[in-house]
């Protein structure tokens, strides 16, 4: 009874790993994209991007952060409003 009930935790232990591990690649790739298209936004506005630009939006690694500058970016007058500090509130 014992090796089978070890036998069952494994088990779940390992799909919520797997789980985990699949949240977490959905999530990067979900970050990926919308780095992608912040940068396209700018492009196509006509924005300069320098490598150091490009560079902190396809490393940016928070979620809430790149919804804002996705949110920002199809209205922003310059990248310094882009990329301010969201507003307090």
């Amino acid at each position: 009874m014992e090796h089978g009930l070890f036998s069952f935790r494994s088990y779940v232990a390992e799909n919520l790993r797997k789980q985990g591990y699949i949240q977490g690649r959905a999530q990067g790739l979900r970050m990926a994209i919308w780095s992608d298209a912040v940068i396209q936004i700018l492009e196509v506005r006509g924005f300069p991007l320098s490598e150091d630009t490009r560079h902190r939006i396809l490393t940016c690694g928070d979620q809430e952060t790149l919804d804002l500058w996705f949110d920002r970016a199809p209205t922003a007058t310059s990248l310094d409003e882009l990329f301010a500090a969201p507003a307090e509130g």
